[in-house]
């Protein structure tokens, strides 16, 4: 009966034993599996990142490139202002000029009126007297 209880107390033991190897096994493959799914999570995430950053570069990219053409139209906005403006001044000054050319044209042409019609008038009295 000794060995008996020996026997059974010896069984309980590998059972115990088995029992917590079983566990452990089951543990470590658990952590394992979650070891597993976090990599897999992580690599995930690695990807979106670089696909994100990509994503960043190319928008900056875009973005330095429009902020370049922005530079060009405003230079030529202001440059074409400018031309603008020096021909507005250059019509204005030839405006002021060809309205005093009419201004003298008109005084030339009342002068020579006035001298042909002097002339005229000398030449009608001269005719008229003879």
């Amino acid at each position: 009966m000794e060995w008996t209880a020996i026997a059974a107390v010896f069984a309980a033991l590998i059972g115990m034993a088995f029992g917590w190897f079983v566990t452990q096994a089951r543990a470590q493959s658990d952590a394992e599996s979650k070891v597993r799914a976090a990599d897999t999570q992580a690599q995930n995430e690695r990807i979106r990142r670089e696909a994100i950053e990509q994503q960043r570069a190319d928008l900056q990219a875009r973005c330095d490139d429009l902020n370049d053409h922005l530079r060009i139209a405003e230079n030529g906005f202001a440059e074409t202002r400018a031309r603008a403006e020096e021909t507005q001044k250059r019509f204005e000054e030839e405006r002021q000029l060809l309205a005093q050319a009419e201004h003298k044209l008109t005084d030339t042409f009342k002068a020579l009126a006035a001298d042909t019609l002097r002339q005229s008038s000398g030449d009608f009295l001269k005719f008229a007297e003879a």
